[in-house]
């Protein structure tokens, strides 16, 4: 029974990786790049609140005091120098995607945390949720069809696959480091 929860938390882990991987991205279209920084920065709220909502985790009152204060610095900043009087605001499908990516991450640290309550290690924890990860793709790419322009692309530029290869090394190296 452990195995499979494990297994269910390793796959949720993964999708919801994906997902709120594709949705940042996706946000691009109608946010700019800065929008999108700006708004990931608050990353720590939706993570911290479906932490204690759906996996008990507790925090200890700084760092509730820090994720306000993180909170309020993203929001003065995104304000200074009263470029926005409010009236030029909106809120579109570039906004609900920053949500929908924020959503998932924090059920991406759910999942993570659910992994640790069966003792999985970090290193194990990191290659699972990766290799979660490249099913969804792979599925996602074979499901659009992508895949068939993807590899067309390389084949038409093949200068590109060290490329590839060298930021598929930095990403999992950068998770060590997070």
């Amino acid at each position: 029974k452990q195995w499979y929860q494990r297994r269910v938390a390793i796959t949720a882990g993964g999708v919801t990786y994906v997902g709120g991987m594709l949705a940042a991205n996706s946000s691009l279209k109608w946010v700019n790049y800065p929008t999108q920084v700006l708004g990931k920065s608050c990353k720590p709220i939706p993570v911290m609140m479906l932490g204690v909502f759906f996996a008990g985790k507790r925090y200890n009152l700084v760092k509730y005091i820090s994720v306000v204060l993180i909170t309020i610095g993203v929001a003065l900043f995104m304000f200074k120098d009263g470029k926005s009087d409010g009236a030029g605001i909106s809120f579109g499908v570039g906004e609900m995607l920053l949500i929908a990516s924020l959503t998932l991450d924090g059920l991406t640290g759910v999942a993570q945390e659910k992994m640790r309550t069966y003792g999985t290690k970090a290193h194990y924890m990191m290659m699972s949720m990766n290799l979660a990860a490249l099913s969804v793709m792979a599925v996602g790419l074979l499901v659009t069809g992508e895949i068939w322009e993807a590899t067309a692309f390389c084949l038409k530029h093949p200068s590109v696959i060290p490329e590839i290869i060298t930021f598929g090394f930095a990403s999992a190296m950068g998770q060590n480091f997070i």
